[in-house]
């Protein structure tokens, strides 16, 4: 027999431990890992990470994840315009990750959705 595929969306009656409400609470106020919260609702963590996507519930950077605190977004962002200063304009992303402090992740979890050439726009570079 095949996999059978659960909609985790169109079963929020059946799961309400799954509501944004609750992925909120654990996640955020709660401070719960994607693995201990999959284990209260009984599904994987993938299931819980698509059910905060779904319901755009931020997640917590791989930093903060980690237990380090997240780098405040203005101190990237005065490290990518010192960056392009050193290199006469726009830095690329082997630049940046040459010249920068951080790597490139966190400018594009923070800006351009995931496009370095949009997060210098953003940036205003």
């Amino acid at each position: 027999m095949g996999r059978v595929y659960i909609d985790m969306a169109a079963t929020q009656e059946d799961r309400p431990h799954l509501s944004r409400d609750w992925l909120v609470e654990m996640y955020w106020e709660k401070e719960m890992s994607l693995k201990e919260m999959a284990e209260i609702a009984g599904v994987t963590d993938n299931d819980v990470l698509r059910s905060m996507r779904r319901r755009d519930v931020e997640t917590r950077s791989p930093s903060e994840a980690a237990g380090r605190p997240r780098t405040p977004d203005e101190k990237i962002r005065l490290d990518v315009e010192r960056v392009a200063g050193k290199v006469g304009g726009r830095p690329t992303t082997t630049q940046y990750e040459e010249l920068g402090e951080y790597s490139c992740n966190p400018v594009l979890d923070r800006w351009g959705d995931g496009s370095w050439a949009a997060a210098m726009e953003e940036i205003d570079l």
